[in-house]
């Protein structure tokens, strides 16, 4: 372990391991892999949107009916809904925080 410290060390410092970086063209077909998870992501928050709506109306039908089950589970939805848009919305600025730090390890 000590020796693997001191080799990487050793390589960064002489400037070997510096100069990696992301190569967006070395793989074929990854521009579509990209658009593919740009429209995953717009269609899992399309349907965060619609189970909002159909939280909201749940928990307005089990309100007024007085049954308070039904409003119950309403309430829960639309929290899931929302805390879901939330790390949906914030899943770019997840992956670059997870990107920015491991490039200082």
């Amino acid at each position: 372990m000590i020796l693997t410290k001191l080799y990487l060390g050793a390589l960064v410092s002489r400037g070997v391991l510096t100069t990696i970086t992301p190569n967006t063209n070395g793989l074929p077909g990854l521009n579509v892999l990209q658009d593919l998870g740009g429209g995953l992501l717009a269609a899992a928050l399309i349907l965060a949107v619609v189970a909002l709506i159909i939280s909201t109306i749940t928990w307005m039908i089990g309100h007024h009916s007085g049954n308070p089950h039904v409003a119950s589970r309403g309430k829960t939805g639309v929290l899931y809904s929302f805390l879901g848009s939330i790390i949906l919305g914030g899943v770019n600025a997840l992956i670059a925080f997870g990107t920015t730090t491991g490039s200082h390890i």
